[in-house]
């Protein structure tokens, strides 16, 4: 169902005559994910700019994180460039969207592999990406996103690295339990001490301080990984977490990018709504 709304969802997009937003691809060699005598890690990245784009002007950004065996190419494959155009041909504030090859480490600094990809997108990503775009280069300009594994990743890298981003956007993030990382991601997550350290329901029920910024987080209701969301979303309500959840029963639609696309309007409305102070 959610992908015939979002194939009708686009198609009003053609009011608009042509893409006036830009792809900006680009690469850079990462420091932080290269190894200890292996080749340099080559960081592929995809720029996302609005209509009316000005390099004499300053952006907000979003860092979106793709799902599991996605790349940079995460924001074409859910229409994001027809939606920005839609957004802001309707007055929504203008931002830049960055997303990264990243792989399947979750976002995450693996438990063993030694690959820091967490503090590749806090530190790395932002730096490179201030470097090459005009950007406002605070963390009240700076949200971080992601789908599926990626919207793990955006909670897990906010959480680890506090004061970098301003607003978490989680839609339809997958968790995983300590018996599932033993047998899938024990590289990735590990066990034990290794796991609770990284697992984002673990660390915010060790301490719900950690986060500090709003959160919006949002789930299918046909969606596979819908029970694991809907316990962390029922937690941090419990803990009177500043936050938009949207639960599994308010919503149909699985675990794909139908789902991704149809929402994505409202996404941007809330990245707009975060950026122009108004959550």
């Amino acid at each position: 169902m959610y992908r015939s709304w979002a194939t009708a969802w686009i198609t009003l997009f053609v009011c608009i005559p042509a893409h006036a937003c830009q792809w900006l691809p680009w690469s850079f060699d990462s420091k932080t994910l290269s190894q200890d005598g292996s080749a340099p890690w080559n960081v592929e990245v995809m720029t996302l700019a609005p209509e009316g784009y000005d390099a004499n002007k300053r952006y907000p950004v979003v860092y979106f994180l793709h799902g599991r065996n996605g790349n940079r190419n995460v924001l074409s494959d859910i229409h994001s460039c027809e939606a920005l155009d839609h957004h802001v041909a309707s007055g929504g504030e203008p931002f830049l969207m960055v997303a990264a090859s990243g792989g399947n480490h979750y976002w995450m600094n693996g438990a063993h592999n030694g690959i820091r990809m967490s503090d590749f997108v806090a530190g790395e990503l932002i730096q490179e990406t201030d470097h090459r775009f005009p950007t406002r280069a605070d963390a009240d300009s700076r949200l971080i996103a992601g789908m599926s594994m990626g919207g793990h990743g955006a909670i897990q890298v906010s959480l680890t690295h506090p004061g970098v981003f301003g607003a978490i956007a989680a839609h339809s993030p997958v968790f995983r339990t300590e018996a599932e990382s033993r047998k899938n991601f024990e590289d990735v997550f590990g066990t034990g001490c290794d796991y609770l350290m990284r697992d984002p329901v673990s660390m915010l029920k060790s301490d719900i301080a950690l986060l500090k910024t709003p959160l919006y987080l949002d789930i299918g209701g046909n969606d596979v990984f819908g029970p694991n969301t809907i316990l962390f979303a029922e937690y941090l309500k419990q803990k009177g977490v500043i936050g938009r959840f949207i639960l599994a029963e308010d919503l149909m639609g699985g675990h794909d990018g139908g789902y991704w696309a149809f929402h994505l309007p409202e996404y941007m409305k809330w990245y707009s709504d975060f950026f122009a102070k108004r959550i």
